[in-house]
């Protein structure tokens, strides 16, 4: 077996040359992986891109995950790497993929429940999944090919928890008591917040709470709507934060 990655990776670009191919390395959830193995991974792939050798990678997380290692000196490689952040799916594409999953496999669903699980997604992709899951679970936990309207309740509850414990948690996650003060300030507002009422709400200057306004944008944890307003980047975290503070 070769001794380290470098040598693996170049013993198998090796191998795919004969068949002009190349080597494209995928990693999801990278957020939750650990330092050493990315620093370990990005070395081996730099050196195979000093030598021009055919290797790709893309990897997918969370926002803040952007912010974590772009600014590793000791990966700083990967700031040359292209972004892009992914939007939306809109509501109406979640009800068609909604009907067409559930209805292609014999489950009965009607138009007002699948309009209550896309309207409840706000077209975030992990949400979709959460929410389409967990309807399907409490009617086979009924051992039932029918949808009520309870499965639908409770499909909706079972995704809002899991959403928070997969996303939401580790968002705050790092964050600073100052930077969780921010948006929990923010979270009094239903929509976009005014910087001055976020100061305000925080019992702190406009030029103090400024400071975290930046670091929270940076992480793209919230993101600028218009001059002097700001709103959640993460889907669902003001609800989560509610929720927090009722609790």
């Amino acid at each position: 077996m070769p001794e380290t990655l470098r040598k693996a990776m170049s013993a198998r670009l090796d191998s795919l040359a004969k068949h002009h191919a190349g080597l494209l390395i995928t990693i999801d959830e990278t957020q939750a992986a650990q330092r050493s193995d990315m620093i370990a991974l990005a070395t081996a792939i730099q050196h195979q891109i000093r030598e021009r050798r055919d290797i790709a990678i893309a990897f997918a997380g969370l926002p803040q995950m952007i912010s974590d290692l772009f600014n590793d000196e000791v990966i700083a490689f990967l700031r040359r790497a292209k972004t892009h952040l992914l939007t939306d799916v809109p509501v109406s594409d979640v009800q068609d993929a909604f009907s067409a999953t559930f209805r292609n496999a014999g489950m009965e669903i009607n138009d007002g429940q699948l309009r209550t699980a896309a309207e409840a997604t706000c077209g975030y992709p992990y949400m979709i999944q959460l929410v389409g899951y967990h309807i399907w679970d409490a009617a086979d936990m009924r051992n039932s090919d029918v949808i009520t309207d309870g499965d639908v309740a409770n499909g909706l509850s079972e995704a809002r928890i899991d959403l928070g414990n997969a996303v939401c948690v580790p968002e705050l996650h790092g964050l600073s008591r100052n930077d969780r003060a921010y948006l929990e300030a923010m979270a009094a507002s239903d929509g976009p917040s005014s910087t001055s009422d976020i100061a305000r709400r925080m019992g702190k200057t406009n030029n103090y709470a400024a400071t975290y306004r930046k670091r929270l944008l940076d992480a793209y944890v919230i993101r600028e709507t218009e001059r002097g307003e700001v709103d959640f980047a993460v889907p669902f975290l003001r609800e989560y934060l509610r929720r927090r503070q009722q609790h």
